[in-house]
This record gives C-alpha cells, sequence and structure tokens, in this order.
C-alpha cells in the first residue's frame, strides 16, 4: 500500500493526493496537521479520513469518491470550515454529528448512512450560512420497511437519517426558525422520507420563507434575487438554481379533493394552511419544488 511521510506537517496549509497510481487507499490520518485549510483527498479509496476533529484552520473538505465506512466525523471544532464533500462513499453509520457553524455547503449524496435513535439528522438553526444541503440517494440501509404511514399525526418518522431537528415538536416553538433563510438547495431526494416528516419539513419551510411572502414582509421571488454566500440561486448565467428535492413514492395531498385527504393541512402554528397554499407560497418565494405534487390544483 502506498504510504506519506511529510516533515513539520504543522506548516502543511493545504493537502492534495492528486491522482496516485495506483491509489493510495487505506486511512489518512491529518492529526497534526495543525494549520491545515484545505483537503482535497476525493477519488484514492480510502477506507478511513481521520484527524480533522480539532483543526480550527479548516475551510474546506473534499473526501468524496472514496470507500470510506463508519459515522460521520466530528465537525463541530472546525468552526471555518465552509465546504464539506463527502458523496460516494460507504458511510454505514450515524449521520448525527455537528456540522461547523459557518457551512455553508453539505454533499453527502450516495452513502449508507443509518438512522440513530433518536431519529435526528442536523440542526439547521444556528447553520446561517448553510445554503446547499444535500443528503439524497442513500442506499436501503435506511430501511425502506420502516417507514409505513399510520395516517395518524404521531408519526413522524424517516426512514432515512432522522428526522430534522426540532420538528418532533409542532408547537410554534418547535417550528419556528427551524429553517435558517440561507437555504436555497435542500435535496433529501430517495431516502425513503415518509408523508409525516414530508408535512412537517414543509411545515418549517413555509414559515421561514412562505409565509413573509403571504404576509407582505418579503418581495415575491425574493429566494432567487438574494444572494447567499455571494451566490445567487436564480438558475440564469450559470447560476444554480434554489430548490427543495424530497422525491420519493409518498405524496403529500390530494389535488383533487384536499379537503378529504389528511394530509391536506400544515402543522403547529401554521395548521390552518393547506398543503397546496404553502406549496404555492414556496414557488412564489423561489423555490422549485419537488416531491410535494403540482402545483396546479
Amino acid at each position: 500500500m502506498p504510504s506519506i511521510s511529510v516533515t513539520n506537517p504543522e506548516l502543511i496549509t493545504s493537502i492534495d493526493l492528486g491522482s496516485a497510481t495506483p491509489k493510495l487507499a487505506g486511512v489518512v490520518d491529518v492529526s497534526n496537521f495543525s494549520t491545515l485549510q484545505i483537503i482535497n483527498g476525493d477519488n484514492q479509496d480510502l477506507t478511513g479520513f481521520q484527524g480533522v476533529e480539532n483543526i480550527s484552520t479548516l475551510t474546506s473538505v473534499d473526501i468524496s469518491d472514496n470507500k470510506i465506512v463508519g459515522d460521520l466525523q466530528d465537525f463541530s471544532n472546525n468552526s471555518n470550515c465552509t465546504i464539506i464533500d463527502i458523496r460516494s462513499n460507504r458511510y454505514n453509520g450515524n449521520m448525527t454529528a455537528a456540522l461547523p457553524t459557518g457551512i455553508q455547503k453539505f454533499l453527502a449524496a450516495k452513502n449508507n448512512f443509518v438512522r440513530d435513535n433518536s431519529g435526528t439528522i442536523h440542526n439547521f438553526r444556528n447553520l446561517t450560512n448553510l445554503a446547499v444541503y444535500i443528503t439524497s440517494n442513500q442506499s436501503d440501509s435506511f430501511g425502506v420497511n420502516s417507514n409505513i404511514d399510520t395516517g395518524g399525526d404521531a408519526t413522524l418518522n424517516w426512514s432515512g437519517p432522522g428526522l430534522l431537528a426540532n420538528t418532533a415538536v409542532t408547537t410554534a416553538e418547535g417550528i419556528e426558525g427551524a429553517i435558517p433563510e440561507s437555504i436555497r438547495i435542500l435535496n433529501l431526494n430517495n431516502t425513503n422520507i415518509s408523508k409525516d416528516s414530508k408535512r412537517i419539513l414543509l411545515t418549517q419551510l413555509y414559515d421561514t420563507f412562505g409565509a413573509p411572502v403571504v404576509a407582505g414582509t418579503k418581495a415575491a421571488n425574493w429566494i432567487q434575487t438574494t444572494a447567499v454566500n455571494g451566490v445567487l440561486y436564480n438558475g440564469q448565467s450559470g447560476n444554480p438554481t434554489a430548490q427543495i428535492n424530497v422525491n420519493n413514492q409518498r405524496g403529500i395531498h390530494d389535488n383533487a379533493n384536499p379537503a378529504a385527504d389528511h394530509w391536506h393541512k400544515l402543522v403547529g402554528k401554521h395548521s390552518a394552511v393547506s398543503i397546496y397554499d404553502a406549496m404555492q407560497a414556496l414557488v412564489n418565494a423561489g423555490f422549485d419544488l419537488y416531491g410535494y405534487g403540482s402545483t396546479t390544483p
């Protein structure tokens, strides 16, 4: 197995593993690189990556397209880290480890993350720079068979990584502010999300993005006209498109007869708002929606 020896690792600010042949494989430990800022370690057949926990100078981590297993690393002490890319690995543990408070993009698609006992994934409340959060296309280890809708409001089940923090409580306190205004791309596609979880997430999104448009405190299409971290998410001039994607096999409302559908209203403080009206408000705010049904009644 190839190996790398580095003298004075405390002086290294950037690591790029390049395109070694044969690939490095094995486990990389960066514990001694105390001033490291950038890690580029994609496509190296790595089975582990450790030691990032206490590197406060870290700003970007790309360890995508490897064979890394286990739980998500704890990035809570990497307060300056803005990008974490762990796509296309073999993570098969929990995804509940904290993200850095300054995170802007978290990319974790195509892994095998499972749901922990608390049923919770990341709490977005204090991640006020987070614009892109993608955990789509997890493996069947998320447990399709355990994702059963019983038709009751108490069934808050994601068979994927769990409930978004603060969603288990449907009071105003549990919903308000749970999704920061910085969010522009939230992609949970193909993670077997239950109807209840989709409904509660829609309530949170409506509270942050749709309700201000309905109330007139935000102009229509404000999502696409308000830059986040210097980027406009309007799909124009090469810019990404603002979107909420929760596509899976479960719908959430009945366009033909919403009044007869158990899922026709939001929850908590917005329980008087219909699914259709909430969707339309989010579209008016500037999002593309996938997985909530048609915005045409």
